[in-house]
């Protein structure tokens, strides 16, 4: 994928090496030279570790001598095919299906229920090639499924976890069918605050997006208790101390309106990182009080102002990429 004008390879495994482009050895199944799209041999790609759609370098993606060519397909989203690196294990590759723990699919496969091209296999370490063999539960085909991506509207009085004995949680607002294997909220809105939540099974994206060293930028739309000035709007832009002596990065802070009367101001705040409670508390070293926090963008998501509150939806494929782009800079 064409990124800030450089050719990027979504793996799974973060801090992978830049890997080159060589020739396929004779008799291997690789796209033919063509399909290079303008990428000569011994080019360079970067692999910073994101997600590929393709699923493909999921074992072995850090071998250093692979042997791989560049495919351009539709959409100009490339995929790396290199043979005889698509293999994993059986019992891996079910978990990937969704049937669950290596535990689970250890006592499924000790069932016989499960058959590779037709005979029935009960070891777990088999390598199979999830994309020629044909493994099948019960006599259904089985396809490892992508990553799952949806945009919450988060609303007041549900807390940011995956699952609590007392309390509703956001995972409780996703219906049963979306809720697959793994899926978790993606940094943390207090009970109170409202407005954007990611929540995905993608734990790469996930850690590139919460890095402090990433800057992926958040902005709230706040109601203020207190009447915020040109001097708060100074102070919020440069290194701010916290009352616990902990200091924010700098934040953009934008009053959108006052109300003398009520004494309140309607602000947004842009910030970078993620400390806990960091807008209230930013608020409360100025002597200040949030009286409604909402995340309005994450990166360049921004929420869906057709969601109401406590609703979702997929993110489409143009955003998932945005994000996977937002972190590699």
């Amino acid at each position: 994928r064409r990124c800030d004008g450089k050719l990027h390879l979504h793996l799974d495994r973060p801090g992978l090496l830049p890997l080159q482009i060589q020739e396929a050895e004779e008799g291997e199944d690789f796209i033919p030279d063509a399909a290079l799209s303008g990428f000569k041999l011994g080019d360079d790609c970067l692999l910073p570790g994101s997600a590929c759609s393709a699923g493909v370098f999921k074992e072995h993606a850090d071998i250093a001598c692979v042997l791989a060519c560049l495919v351009c397909l539709p959409g100009n989203i490339p995929y790396c095919i290199c043979k005889g690196m698509r293999k994993m294990r059986l019992d891996k590759f079910l978990t990937e299906c969704g049937l669950g723990t290596r535990s689970e699919v250890k006592a499924v496969l000790k069932k016989k229920r499960v058959t590779v091209n037709g005979l029935t296999e009960t070891a777990g370490k088999r390598q199979v090639d999830g994309y020629s063999d044909e493994v099948c539960l019960d006599g259904l085909l089985l396809e490892r499924r992508g990553m799952a991506y949806y945009m919450l509207n988060k609303p007041k009085g549900v807390i940011t976890a995956t699952e609590d004995a007392a309390q509703r949680t956001v995972l409780d607002l996703i219906d049963g069918h979306d809720r697959v294997r793994g899926l978790f909220p993606v940094g943390r809105l207090d009970k109170d605050t409202t407005g954007l939540l990611l929540l995905t099974d993608d734990g790469a994206l996930a850690h590139e997006l919460l890095a402090p060293k990433k800057h992926v930028a958040k902005t709230y739309a706040a109601e203020i208790e207190g009447i915020v000035t040109e001097r708060e709007v100074r102070t919020f832009a440069g290194p701010m101390k916290l009352r616990n002596g902990e200091v924010t990065k700098p934040a953009v802070l934008k009053v959108l309106s006052v109300d003398e009367k009520k004494g309140t101001s309607s602000v947004l705040v842009t910030i970078s990182e993620g400390k806990y409670h960091q807008v209230r508390r930013m608020f409360a070293s100025v002597a200040m009080h949030v009286l409604e926090l909402d995340r309005r963008t994450m990166g360049p998501l921004t929420l869906d102002s057709a969601l109401a509150p406590g609703k979702y939806r997929a993110l489409t494929r143009a955003e998932v990429e945005a994000l996977k782009c937002a972190t590699r800079r």
